[in-house]
């Protein structure tokens, strides 16, 4: 494979004894084997001269299944001394090819060799690189002053008619579009620019060399039982991260207190050896997915394919619903009667929350946590707790008293992430990561409590 692009390369040398009619004949049943579409490449010394006769079988082949030779000029040339005539004859000849059945070769040059009377092939092949397919990440810009306006207008919403209402879907449909009916006025989406991977400022030669080295031993230990390369890999592991963080300290040291002056610079230094919740890593797919012999393109026949196979995962149980029932009934009651649970009288029952308990939620949630279906980001969230806690307080407890979850909240953003083993166009490949509006993360909470 090529640029992700499936190609076949065959290597062949035909000795001159061998007849000509019979290599061509088991040459062309192996080619029956391979999907005529697919790039396919024939390199090698063939001995059939196609500058003469002696190659008129291979230009008939060449002419049957629709190939083509990219080589042009003699690759051997032989100077032999002849008794009869009593002298020497050079004979020069095109016996090495390289044969292809599409347009993917650029050029191809013959350069001599000092150790044979077989000249050199250089081919240049034309493997374009796929263009990967961006997923551009939509955001809002929060600095401290769009999240000061955001607070000041949430301040003054009137949300009386949340109190009118009695329908959960309706309820939080409406608290949703004021809020972001804010959101958008202040701070309106827009595509947001990834960064891009940096290397780190102390990362030279020696170092790359070690992390090579380090690599190489990687790939071998792993597909080897031997303990040697086990120990190597280990050695040469332990010595990567010793070389690295004392480069890395070496840099700092290097630095003065006037390089740390503002935050922009302490993260240039800083911000390779302490992890921070950002992703730096480019959302990039392959152009083309494959899934049951199906190839799939473009960004939304993609999104649709990995909406399917991730819906359609799932595992069944070997216990049908009464077997389950029934199992459910007798634990309990061998729980019971040998007092090992104790069961309060009369149906259970969920509780009201209290501001504190919202406050200290949201307090706890994790500002870089995504917003979700809602849309509305944590660190608004977060940010405006004050103006939140009533709101929210009223709403949880309405939806106790309804035993109602509204829909929306029900609703994840998946995202396929490559789990780095095996071909990444293949969706089987992929693991889902859900994110869940932030909201209904306080009041699952709240419930489970």
């Amino acid at each position: 494979m090529i640029n992700g692009q499936l190609a076949n390369f065959l290597l062949s040398y035909k000795s001159p004894s061998t007849n000509n009619i019979k290599y061509l004949e088991k040459l062309e049943n192996f080619l029956m084997l391979l999907d005529p579409s697919e790039p396919l490449f024939i390199v090698g010394d063939l001995n059939m001269d196609l500058l003469s006769n002696k190659g008129n079988e291979l230009k008939e082949f060449l002419l049957n299944n629709q190939l083509r030779n990219s080589v042009m000029q003699h690759t051997r040339v032989c100077r032999s001394f002849f008794e009869k005539k009593n002298k020497y004859i050079t004979s020069k000849s095109l016996i090495d090819v390289v044969l292809h059945n599409q347009n993917l070769v650029k050029s191809t040059e013959v350069i001599g060799c000092p150790f044979s009377d077989h000249d050199f092939v250089i081919t240049a092949l034309d493997f374009k690189l796929p263009k990967p397919i961006h997923f551009e990440n939509e955001g809002r810009i929060l600095s401290e002053k769009h999240l000061i306006l955001i607070k000041d207008h949430l301040k003054r919403l009137d949300f009386y008619f949340a109190k009118k209402n009695t329908d959960v879907n309706e309820i939080w449909s409406g608290i949703d579009v004021k809020i972001k009916h804010i959101l958008d006025a202040i701070t309106p989406l827009k595509p947001l620019k990834q960064r891009p991977i940096e290397i780190a400022p102390w990362d030279d030669e020696e170092l790359s060399e070690k992390r090579k080295a380090r690599d190489y031993y990687f790939f071998k230990q792993k597909n080897s039982d031997s303990q040697n390369e086990h120990s190597i890999f280990k050695k040469l592991k332990s010595e990567y991260q010793s070389l690295n963080r004392q480069k890395m300290i070496d840099y700092y040291e290097s630095k003065g207190i006037k390089d740390f002056k503002n935050n922009k610079l302490y993260w240039e230094f800083y911000s390779f050896s302490i992890k921070i919740k950002s992703c730096k890593d480019e959302d990039v797919f392959p152009s083309t997915f494959t899934y049951q012999g199906k190839e799939h393109t473009g960004p939304e026949e993609i999104g649709n394919l990995f909406n399917t196979f991730f819906t359609t995962m799932s595992s069944k149980s070997l216990s049908s619903d009464e077997e389950g029932d029934d199992y459910i009934d007798k634990t309990f009651s061998y729980l019971k009667s040998n007092n090992r649970i104790r069961l309060k009288t009369g149906n259970f029952k969920f509780s009201h929350t209290t501001e504190r308990i919202v406050e200290k939620l949201i307090q706890n949630l994790d500002a870089s946590s995504g917003a979700g279906h809602s849309g509305i980001p944590t660190k608004v969230i977060k940010y405006c707790c004050n103006e939140f806690v009533p709101l929210l307080t009223f709403f949880f407890n309405h939806c106790i008293d309804n035993n109602k979850f509204p829909d929306e909240w029900k609703c994840a953003i998946v995202t396929p992430l490559f789990k780095n083993k095996g071909d990444n166009d293949d969706v089987n490949n992929y693991r889902g990561i859900s994110v869940l509006p932030p909201i209904a993360k306080i009041f699952e909470k709240i419930v489970a409590s």
